[in-house]
């Protein structure tokens, strides 16, 4: 016979410290979440007051980098994982988000291929907002009026988004088959707000390349 009182104890004060920090992430998330949605509800007002469409565009483009910080906050909150984002379901609910308030066509379409990869809130929040300003490109940009996808490509327009795992690291891959970027631009050259916060987050808060 051996006395396990001690190691039961143990166990039970490890389990109610589990629970107890899980109950306070959830909350961390959720505050968050509120916090930005009350910033983004700011936003919002200032647009209505604005008449310029270019003062309107900059504080749309803000919200539009504010949200994609909230969506994540969001999709941990509801997450069973309170640690890891499934990125596919993020980039879902992004999407979304971006064709309501860009898409004024409404015949693009989007495509995501991600599996059910996930990824650290460390580095799903920076992928988010890559993606955030790629895609806001692509949809201001890459499907003028007189551009017809099935005339062009034989196909309708899209925006594909893909993220693979290849050895320790991680593809994310973002194409579209509109008019694609103009000739003689150099986006590495380019001093663009958005271009510059793309470069600025994959090469050194990531550590990526382009």
């Amino acid at each position: 016979i051996i006395d396990i009182t001690d190691r039961r104890k143990a166990e039970d004060t490890i389990r109610h410290a589990l629970a107890e920090k899980e109950v306070l992430l959830r909350e961390i998330h959720h505050r968050v979440k509120n916090n930005l949605t009350g910033i983004i509800s700011i936003i919002d007002l200032q647009i209505d007051s604005q008449s310029e469409p270019a003062h309107v565009s900059l504080l749309r483009n803000l919200e539009t980098r504010i949200r994609s910080m909230a969506l994540i906050h969001e999709s941990l909150y509801q997450s069973k994982d309170l640690s890891n984002v499934i990125f596919a379901e993020y980039t879902e609910n992004l999407m979304q988000f971006l064709f309501n308030a860009y898409d004024k066509r409404m015949d693009i379409r989007y495509r995501i291929e991600m599996g059910d990869l996930t990824l650290p809130i460390g580095t799903a929040m920076p992928c988010g907002l890559v993606m955030s300003e790629i895609v806001t490109n692509s949809l201001k940009y890459a499907f003028p009026d007189t551009f017809s996808c099935t005339a062009e490509c034989g196909e309708p327009c899209i925006i594909t988004l893909s993220l693979t795992r290849e050895e320790k690291c991680y593809r994310l891959r973002i194409a579209d088959n509109g008019i694609g970027i103009p000739e003689g631009m150099d986006v590495n050259q380019n001093r663009s707000l958005g271009l510059h916060l793309i470069s600025l987050i994959v090469k050194h808060q990531m550590r990526g390349t382009i």
